[in-house]
């Protein structure tokens, strides 16, 4: 089953869907991505598509606001600024989670990743979550698809539809940079969409 952002009905649909713990593919600012709600059962899932379980997975929000929600303590004016410079958008922040997270959630040191969205479809069904597990809709041994038609039938078995911008996928897409924010220096985990200059210079301070 195809369906499409632009699409008030169709977002409805993914939205009954993802209350039910199924796992739909999607198009997003980035790469094409598996989106799941923040569950037990939704993670498990992912991990069968995935076929991995040795990682936690990025959580997509809607917006900096429900950061509290997820991360220890208070977050330094510093942090801040390079929060307000990557969001909205492709870069991933790696905080310190709360503790009183469920294990499913954040790495085996307690890091967690969040990022909020470019994308007026993933903002708009993020407004009925605390957030939503996103990675790409791939095998984690093999190459990222760019193109719905791209994805492994193996995937296309276990998800319970697609949800696409009116047009496919367009272009080799990078995935999101992944900044580590969870300690006093800012790291650079990976290099993808997003790392403008301002944001390399406030990681240099």
């Amino acid at each position: 089953m195809t369906m499409y952002w632009n699409n008030e009905r169709d977002r409805q649909k993914i939205q009954d869907l993802l209350n039910r713990d199924e796992i739909i593919v999607c198009s997003t600012d980035t790469v094409l991505g598996l989106l799941g709600r923040l569950t037990q059962q939704s993670y498990d899932s992912i991990n069968r598509i995935k076929q991995r379980s040795d990682k936690p997975y990025l959580i997509m929000i809607e917006s900096k606001k429900a950061l509290p929600r997820f991360v220890a303590g208070e977050i330094h004016s510093n942090i801040i600024k390079l929060i307000d410079a990557s969001w909205p958008g492709p870069v991933t922040l790696i905080f310190k989670a709360r503790s009183d997270l469920p294990d499913f959630i954040k790495s085996h040191d307690g890091r967690i990743a969040l990022r909020v969205p470019s994308h007026a479809g993933l903002v708009s069904l993020l407004q009925h979550y605390d957030g939503l597990f996103s990675t790409s809709a791939n095998i984690h041994t093999e190459p990222i698809p760019y193109l719905l038609s791209d994805v492994n039938p193996k995937i296309a078995g276990l998800i319970a539809g697609s949800c696409l911008d009116q047009e496919d996928i367009l272009g080799e897409l990078l995935p999101s940079t992944i900044l580590d924010c969870s300690e006093e220096k800012v790291r650079i985990v990976r290099m993808g969409q997003g790392l403008s200059d301002e944001i390399q210079e406030l990681i240099k301070r």
